[in-house]
C-alpha cells in the first residue's frame, strides 16, 4: 500500500509545486480559471496522501468482509464534513469555494485517520466474508 500513497504523494508534490502551470495547461487564455483554481489545486496536493491511504485501507476492508464499517465510518465522515460543513460554508464565507474544497479535504484527512487506526487496531481481521 506505500507504494500507492507515495505515488500519489509524488502527484500531490506536482499539485503544491506548480498548482499555476497545472491549470493554464488546462486554460491557458484564461486569469481568472488560474486564480480560482490554483488554490483549489494546492489543496488537493496536502490531500493526496490522504486520499490515497482512504482508497486503500476502504478496499483492503471490503475485500475482508468489513464492508459495513466502511459504509458506516465513511458517510457519517461524508455527513459532518461535506453536507453540513458545505452548508454551514456558503451560508456565511464569501469565498465558498475556496472552502468548500477545505470541507472536503478534512473529510478526506479524517476518514484517513479512522481508517488507519481501524487497520492498526486489527479488528477488521475478525470479519467475515
Amino acid at each position: 500500500w506505500m507504494a500507492g500513497v507515495l505515488m500519489m504523494s509524488m502527484i500531490g508534490l506536482l499539485f503544491v509545486f506548480f498548482p499555476a502551470q497545472i491549470i493554464g495547461a488546462f486554460v491557458p487564455d484564461s486569469p481568472l480559471h488560474i486564480a480560482l483554481a490554483s488554490p483549489i489545486l494546492l489543496l488537493c496536493g496536502f490531500s493526496q496522501p490522504f486520499l490515497a491511504t482512504c482508497i486503500i485501507l476502504k478496499t483492503t476492508f471490503r475485500g475482508t468482509g468489513d464492508t459495513k464499517a466502511v459504509m458506516r465510518y465513511s458517510y457519517g465522515s461524508m455527513l459532518v464534513f461535506r453536507v453540513a460543513g458545505g452548508l454551514l460554508v456558503l451560508q456565511t464565507m464569501d469565498n465558498g469555494l475556496f472552502w468548500i474544497w477545505i470541507c472536503m479535504m478534512a473529510d478526506v484527512v479524517v476518514q484517513a485517520t479512522v481508517f488507519w487506526r481501524r487497520f492498526e487496531g486489527g479488528k477488521w481481521l475478525a470479519a467475515k466474508v
